[in-house]
Order: structure tokens, then C-alpha cells, then sequence
């Protein structure tokens, strides 16, 4: 069997810039631009609440400050791409990972100056004998609290897909404190020796697996639990060839999945035996090139009060996240989260599904807006999550609701130069990323990164 690929991205599309729908209540509108050096595009995006960070694959490290305006040159090149990046707010923090050698850590401030000094690093790989070996089939995953690099093992690829090999890994997780070695770990997990990765929500990886030269595939999620070896992975499931290419996927939750098919086919599927179609939407437009998501409280929680603490009591098993920082605080009914002088405990869940204190930091609870307009009985939307797509035509999409809606073209804002618009966004191939809060949305272009500002009009 053969995947059923469509070739635009060999051949472009023109441009269709009609049909496109605008939302009545909010406008938006370009606020500035990173450039970047010909040769030297963008291959990392973060979007913070008071800046915009863009890492190159010459190594270079950008910072735009969403309030004054002002790009700070943070590093000039290094030995290899910069492949993650990811900024802590409460702690004013950024990790940056060049290729699968090492991570920079920054303490950043209001008053900052070019080629800022790195506070802490370490290697990501164990030894320099290992990085040279396995630098060509190593992949580099950067979520909000933690880094993880996998790398094929055996390194030589077979032209006859084997089976029965396994997938290394280490993982790297990131404190308020400086790092080093006993924050990183290493495990193995059994899958084949030709596989692509997809995504990583700091607890869950996600990939694909191919089962053999016909192209037989199954998409796969494992939860990461430090030092392990893997034999069974949590969960498979065997995707047609009908189902078409899978371009994107998005772990949402422990127990959903974002996944873009067949060029602009986005299915919102249960991780589960059935591996349950929940929601399906196909983008308005061609090819889809970046997606990004972005999520609200949706909870029901109850307050109650005793000797001055605050105990909120979550009825529905549900799962919490906020700016794409996935924060899982699923609880049974009989169980409490203790919030005492601003700090609240953090859950996580196991490989096999159970749920225990974290053994991480506490989190602020005003950074996750918990305790704000609090009542004695609260129902959150449980439609709080808003799925951002950008098209090969510079389309930016926004599905929430069950509604999808094209919020602006690239290429009809103002602002923006007539001759980057000539030059088209998206036409050398690279890879392109979409970073959104839904009051700025970061664009990575051929010509670097696009900053586009809502504006409500209520």
C-alpha cells in the first residue's frame, strides 16, 4: 500500500484570497516584525505574555518585548539549530535547545542587553561519543516544563522496515532552579525502526509508527515516566491508508488527540481502544502548515471554607490547561486540591492511568486564574478550547465551538510590505510555525516572524 499524498507542497498553489470571513466583534491587526537573515530560517516560536521569542537554524536566539517594542539579540549563532524554546513568566526564565547537544538557560529582565549571558547549561546528550553517533536520527521535543530527544536505535536505517527495535529517549525536566544532571533521564521504548515524531505535552509523547515498506502505520502515545524501558506502549491504534498523510497531531488533554490528515482534515479523536471520532472539521482553505491551541479553564469546581483555607472540591473528571502548559489536576470526587496563601498542589497521572501529587513545584494560582470570581458554585465552558490553523495561502483559521472561521489573511493586513507579500510567505519550503494566546498570534514566514494583534472592538 502507498500513502495517499497529495503533492501541493511540490507544486504551490496560487493564492486564493476570496471567501474569507471576518470576525464581526474583534479586528486584527500587524504589530511588528522579527526579521531574519536570508539562509537563516526560523526553526523554534515562543509566545509568552510579554514577549516574543524566535530561535534560527543558525542557532540564533531573537527577543521581541510585546510592551516597549524592542528586539534583543540574545545569542549569535551556535554549533546547531535551535530546536526548542520556552519561557517560564513567573520566573522569568528561558530555555533555549541548540540541536540535540544543549540547553541554555536565561534569566531575563526588564532591562536587557544583546548577547545576554546564559545562566546555567547542560549537555543534553551523555557523552560526546553517543551525540556524534546518533546527532543525524536524534529529534529534539520542547514542551512548557520539560525537553525530550529520541533518537532511532539501531542508527544505521534498514530499507526493509524491522520490527522488535526500540525508540531511546531522554527527558529533561525545568525548575524555577538551576539544572543539572539529576533532572535528566534516560529510557527505551519498543517500537519500529522507522517512525515519526509528532508532538509532546511535557508527560505524553506522540508518534508514528511504520510497520513496513508498504507503509502500514500506527500512530502511538506513551507517557513518559522518567528511567524506563517500554516493552508495551499505552496506547496503538492502525490508521488506514484511506485515512491520507498525517501532517499534524496535538495531544489536547490525557485523553484527546488533535490530528491533521490528508492535507486540511482535522479529526479531534479519544485516545482510546476505538479511538473515537469526537469532533471532524476540514479546514477553510488548501493545505494546512502550522496549528496551534489554545486553552481556557473548564471546570466545575466547588468552594468551601475552613479555618481560612480554600478547598476546591472538581466534581467532573476533566483535565486543565492553560497557554498550551498542560497541568493535569484530574480528581476523583473525594479528593481536594489544598490552595493556602496563593500556591496550589499539582496532579499528575501514571503510565497506568492512576493520579498522585507531583513530585514538581507548586503552581501560582493567580497565574492559572483558579481563585478569580470564584463562587460557591462555578461551571466553566467545557467549549473552551480554540484550535488555530495557518494555510499555505495565509489563511488563519480558528475552530472553536464547532465552528470554524477564517480570522485574517496575511496577505490583506496592512502594515505588512508590499514586497514581502510579492515575495509570498511560504514559498521555500521550510517548516512554519503558528504561536497564538488569541490576543497575539506569531507567524514564522520566509521572512521571518509576523506579529498580529486583536483588537476588540466591543
Amino acid at each position: 500500500m502507498k500513502l495517499n499524498i497529495n503533492k501541493s507542497r511540490i507544486k504551490k498553489k496560487q493564492n486564493n484570497l476570496t471567501s474569507i470571513n471576518t470576525d464581526e466583534k474583534s479586528s486584527y491587526i500587524f504589530f511588528d516584525y522579527l526579521d531574519i537573515i536570508i539562509g537563516d530560517p526560523i526553526s523554534s516560536v515562543c509566545l509568552s505574555e510579554n514577549y516574543v521569542i524566535i530561535g534560527t537554524m543558525m542557532g540564533r536566539i531573537k527577543l521581541f518585548s510585546l510592551k516597549s517594542h524592542k528586539i534583543i539579540s540574545i545569542s549569535g549563532t551556535n554549533l546547531e539549530h535551535v530546536s526548542g524554546i520556552t519561557f517560564k513568566e513567573d520566573y522569568n526564565l528561558l530555555f533555549a535547545s541548540i540541536g540535540d547537544e544543549q540547553i541554555l538557560r536565561y534569566e531575563i529582565s526588564e532591562n536587557l542587553d544583546n548577547n545576554l549571558s546564559k545562566s546555567n547549561s547542560m549537555n543534553i546528550h551523555d557523552n560526546n561519543f553517543d551525540h556524534n553517533y546518533y546527532c543525524d536520527s536524534s529529534y529534539v521535543l520542547m514542551a512548557k516544563n520539560s525537553l525530550l530527544k529520541v533518537v532511532i536505535f539501531p542508527h544505521e536505517l534498514e530499507e526493509s522496515v524491522k520490527n522488535d527495535v526500540y525508540i531511546k529517549y531522554t527527558i529533561i525536566y525545568f525548575g524555577s532552579q538551576k539544572f543539572d544532571n539529576s533532572s535528566k533521564y534516560n529510557g527505551k521504548i519498543k517500537s519500529t525502526n522507522y517512525f515519526v515524531p509528532l508532538d509532546f505535552d511535557g508527560y505524553n509523547f506522540c508518534w508514528v509508527e511504520y510497520l513496513n515498506d508498504k507503509k502500514d502505520r500506527n500512530l502511538c502515545v506513551q507517557y513518559i515516566n522518567k528511567d524506563e524501558v517500554i516493552d508495551k506502549v499505552n496506547f496503538k491504534f492502525k490508521v488506514d491508508k484511506s485515512y491520507g498523510h498525517i501532517s499534524h497531531a496535538k495531544l489536547l488533554d490525557a485523553n484527546k488527540i488533535l490530528i491533521i490528515h490528508d492535507l486540511n482534515k482535522c479529526d479531534i479523536r479519544k485516545i482510546n481502544q476505538k479511538f473515537d471520532l469526537l469532533e471532524s472539521f476540514t479546514h477553510i482553505g488548501n493545505e494546512v502548515y502550522a496549528v496551534d491551541i489554545y486553552f481556557q479553564e473548564s471546570h466545575t469546581f466547588y468552594e468551601e471554607k475552613e479555618n481560612n483555607k480554600v478547598d476546591i472540591k472538581k466534581k467532573v473528571l476533566e483535565s486543565f490547561a492553560f497557554n498550551n502548559d498542560h497541568i493535569y489536576t484530574i480528581l476523583d470526587d473525594e479528593k481536594v486540591i489544598k490552595i493556602n496563601k496563593g500556591y496550589m498542589k499539582k496532579y499528575d497521572f501514571d503510565r497506568n492511568g492512576n493520579y498522585k501529587i507531583s513530585n514538581s513545584n507548586e503552581f501560582k494560582t493567580d497565574s492559572l486564574s483558579l481563585l478569580k470570581n470564584m463562587s460557591k458554585k462555578i461551571n466553566y465552558n467545557n467549549d473552551s478550547m480554540a484550535i488555530i490553523t495557518l494555510d499555505i495561502d495565509g489563511n488563519v483559521n480558528k475552530y472553536e465551538n464547532r465552528k470554524e472561521e477564517t480570522l485574517f489573511n496575511l496577505y490583506n493586513l496592512e502594515g505588512i510590505s508590499q514586497d514581502h507579500k510579492d515575495k509570498k510567505f511560504f514559498d521555500m519550503g521550510y517548516i512554519y510555525y503558528i504561536k497564538t494566546d488569541l490576543n497575539y498570534f506569531c507567524i514564522a514566514t520566509d521572512h521571518g516572524c509576523f506579529i498580529v494583534k486583536r483588537i476588540n472592538n466591543n
